[in-house]
């Protein structure tokens, strides 16, 4: 009965998934002409936007193809946002989906192409790709050369200055905004709350900063319910979409955040940052063209363990 009661209450949710099957199904016969490519990449918000070289070079090669990208519902907004998808299918890869419904289940014969680049920590990636850049990693699977190693976000003007606009009616000093990412991610990345107070601190003593805090609440992996709200700054926390996310943090003159998918949007809106990485190394995360700083700690693993969670047992 319980399980029932779950599913009844998840109904919309899986109204929105058949929808999306639907759709993607009519745009499979309307586009028969063309090549139809399929692009797989779940996991975080960083995975995703380290796609967008590769989605750009497979525009390039494929310039009439009509390009699926297949991703989790919480990112669903993100593969558009490179301006080279025309259709995103949401796949929630977990046992939340009734398998009857499930999307993950298309025919792959439908499509002419499939990309499914792997992470440099998936197993059976080459040792060169494990220890290149993600986005390297990403096209090098299939030797391809994007215009630009630097992944963009192609933002709608109307996002931009309704952000701006937000963001300037909160300003608190004549100094300049700083938006910081403290979570939440696994604990090993994370940097303790009362740092966090203390830096803010100082940017307001300092700088006359605007500091404002913006992320989840929540994440899978993550071992408290809520993000801890650091003292001084403006809680934006769990209250924007991710296209307002990336809105947000182009009108910021500076992010300070830890190794996460906020690192990678200000990369691809052009916005300056500091990442905090604890025993993983900025080499393969760190925006490859936007200026960026790394703080690590004197040891880094490089990603030569499966994951960050394996630090942590």
């Amino acid at each position: 009965m319980s399980v029932m009661l779950h599913h009844l209450k998840r109904m919309p949710h899986y109204a929105n998934i058949i929808a999306s099957a639907l759709r993607f199904r009519f745009h499979l016969r309307q586009y028969r002409g063309n090549p139809l490519i399929l692009v797989d990449r779940f996991g975080g918000m960083g995975d995703v936007i380290s796609c967008f070289p590769l989605l750009s070079a497979i525009r390039a090669k494929y310039p009439k193809a009509y390009i699926v990208f297949r991703t989790t519902s919480a990112l669903i907004e993100l593969p558009s946002l490179s301006g080279y998808v025309d259709e995103v299918v949401e796949d929630e890869r977990c046992d939340e989906v009734p398998r009857s419904i499930r999307v993950r289940d298309i025919d792959l014969n439908s499509f002419d192409f499939h990309f499914a680049p792997q992470h440099t920590t998936d197993p059976g990636v080459t040792q060169k790709d494990r220890l290149s850049h993600i986005v390297d990693a990403f096209c090098n699977q299939y030797d391809l050369v994007p215009a630009s190693r630097q992944p963009h976000i192609a933002l709608p003007e109307t996002y931009r200055v309704r952000l701006s606009n937000e963001i300037h009616a909160v300003r608190t000093g004549s100094g300049p905004i700083i938006f910081i990412h403290c979570g939440p991610s696994w604990p090993v990345k994370e940097w303790a709350p009362s740092a966090w107070a203390e830096l803010t601190r100082r940017f307001h003593s300092e700088l006359d900063a605007t500091v404002i805090q913006v992320g989840a609440d929540w994440h899978y992996d993550a071992r408290y319910d809520a993000v801890p709200r650091i003292p001084g700054a403006i809680h934006w926390i769990g209250s924007l979409t991710v296209t307002e996310t990336a809105a947000a943090v182009a009108g910021a003159d500076l992010l300070v955040g830890i190794d996460s998918g906020l690192l990678h949007i200000a990369g691809a809106v052009g916005t300056p940052s500091i990442g905090l990485f604890g025993p993983t190394s900025p080499h393969f995360h760190l925006p490859l063209e936007t200026e960026s700083v790394a703080v690590h700690s004197n040891v880094c693993l490089l990603y030569t363990s499966p994951s960050p969670r394996d630090v942590e047992e």
